[in-house]
């Protein structure tokens, strides 16, 4: 069963895109409460998609990748993701990461704000 038909079948509500490029149409179109994201896209990667909404409000999202080595860990926790999921991921998995995610406060990573405001006072200095 593919991932979609999976979250339809459990009660949830599913958008999809296959690119950054319609990912970051589709959030134009309305709210979403978690945005599950693969890392490998064709115009990019999930990474960059999550550090371009970094600049809007804060989203709840999960990572998933083949990639689950500590850098890819450490770039997706530093991109704003609240967890990284490594497949072949379970269904079990899944819904354990969306409940975790979903209980806590929805605000961006320290590292995305850190990051944010220390582009900033970059951009401040130039100024000067």
């Amino acid at each position: 069963m593919g991932l979609e038909r999976y979250l339809v079948s459990v009660g949830h509500s599913v958008s999809t895109a296959d690119s950054v490029k319609a990912a970051v149409n589709c959030m134009k179109g309305g709210e979403f409460d978690l945005l599950l994201v693969d890392l490998q896209l064709r115009d990019g990667t999930g990474w960059d998609l999550l550090e371009s909404l970094a600049t809007r409000n804060p989203v709840r999202a999960i990572a998933m990748s083949g990639w689950g080595n500590d850098s890819d860990l450490a770039k997706s926790e530093t991109s704003g993701f609240m967890r990284h999921l490594v497949k072949p991921i379970t269904p079990e998995q899944l819904s354990e990461a969306i409940l975790q995610v979903m209980n806590h406060p929805q605000e961006p990573s320290k590292q995305v704000r850190t990051k944010k405001r220390a582009k900033a006072r970059s951009n401040s200095k130039r100024k000067l």
